[in-house]
């Protein structure tokens, strides 16, 4: 069946799989080791949820922050992301469907990923 469609864009995070809960846990650890406190609930709406990494980091640290210790510390909060995940081995699985999905896409490309190349991947299959 022809859909019309030359590929498929796929979201993970939140949508294929649900992290939500370890995404807000490492801001709040990080959040912790830069500044002595966690966000609370509504600063992380206000602060974190829909805004890069750069910003959130300026805001913990109430400055400009370069590029390179943006990469440093966006590694240091990914991997306690990992680690969160991978503790957690009841809820460490995709969404319902998503298997199934990704298989019959997988028979009939093009498809891709949402652009953070095989980190996803690196993740579910460590």
């Amino acid at each position: 069946m022809k859909t019309g469609y030359s590929g498929i864009i796929f979201d993970f995070n939140g949508t294929l799989f649900f992290d939500s809960d370890k995404q807000e846990e490492s801001w709040e650890i990080i959040s912790m080791r830069l500044r002595g406190r966690a966000f609370g609930k509504q600063e992380m709406q206000r602060r974190m949820h829909g805004r890069s990494g750069k910003s959130i980091f300026e805001y913990l640290l109430e400055r400009d922050v370069p590029d390179d210790e943006v990469l440093r510390l966006m590694a240091e909060k990914e991997e306690i992301y990992r680690e969160l995940c991978l503790k957690d081995r009841e809820r460490f699985h995709l969404a319902p469907g998503a298997v199934e999905l990704l298989d019959q896409r997988a028979s009939n490309p093009p498809y891709d990923r949402d652009g953070f190349g095989d980190r996803q991947r690196d993740l579910l299959h460590p």
